[in-house]
């Protein structure tokens, strides 16, 4: 499959699963034994996982719109620039609503094999989330009264 192609269908699961939670449209560009990693985290996320973190985002974020800023292809690769904003409506990492508003930007690494993503690596901040709400650790959010 051609990488322009490819990167076609990436930007249209991504938009399904991210901005409207079908997630299930992720099974069209991801292989069944996908594995996700972080920058940031040392987890290993499968396809179920990568499907569940954006339900839980999409549950802190209920108007959560993630778009595909640039894709940067290779023959069996392609780099993913993308951003993501939304409205704090739902508990993040333990966070009450705040009802702030959020923007981040990242990006992913993937390898394609056979027309799917077998491998991401991406990269993101997620200190730009809590900062914009005001957040300075996980602990003092606990602490304030107005979180309470």
């Amino acid at each position: 499959m051609a990488a322009e192609t490819m990167s076609a269908r990436i930007a249209d699961a991504w938009e399904q699963a991210w901005n409207h939670g079908e997630v299930d449209a992720l099974d069209e560009v991801l292989a069944v034994d996908y594995r996700r990693t972080s920058l940031i985290d040392p987890r290993v996320l499968d396809r179920e996982d990568m499907k569940r973190t954006i339900r839980q985002m999409r549950a802190s974020f209920p108007d959560l719109i993630t778009r595909v800023d640039q894709c940067i292809e290779g023959p069996d690769t392609l780099a993913i620039l993308w951003r993501s904003s939304g409205t704090h409506l739902g508990e993040f990492a333990d966070v009450p609503p705040t009802g702030k508003r959020i923007e981040v930007a990242g990006a992913s690494f993937c390898r394609i094999k056979n027309s799917l993503i077998t491998d991401e690596v991406e990269t993101w901040d997620p200190r730009d989330i809590l900062a914009t709400l005001g957040i300075h650790s996980l602990r003092s959010a606990r602490e304030n009264q107005e979180f309470l």
